[in-house]
């Protein structure tokens, strides 16, 4: 296996003349369920539910949309300290950019 020297939400940050302004996504490989159940937990979950933190929620700054995201998961799913798995997805679900961004413009 090759050596990476950054993730791919880091790449789309950091390109130089362009690139995202901010990226959200896992620090390590993450965890899902497969098929029919792929949005009942892990990273299938806490995806969709930093847009429902935007559209459904009021949620319109970025590290507020992505905190509430996690608060959810520990909310709803609520196994975290149980379960090392559903802990270590929302341990290594970062935020890279200016969490004080407004979504949607200014």
């Amino acid at each position: 296996m090759a050596w990476v020297p950054r993730d791919l939400g880091s790449w789309y940050v950091l390109k130089k003349d362009g690139g995202a302004i901010a990226s959200i996504g896992n620090t390590g490989y993450g965890y899902g369920y497969v098929n029919a159940g792929a949005t009942e937990g892990l990273g299938g979950w806490i995806e969709p539910r930093f847009f429902d933190a935007y559209a459904n929620q009021s949620k319109t700054i970025l590290g507020e949309t992505h905190t509430q995201a996690i608060i959810d998961y520990i909310n709803i799913i609520g196994s975290v300290n149980e379960d090392n798995i559903d802990r270590k997805t929302i341990e290594q679900w970062a935020l890279l950019g200016d969490p004080s961004l407004k979504l949607g413009g200014v």
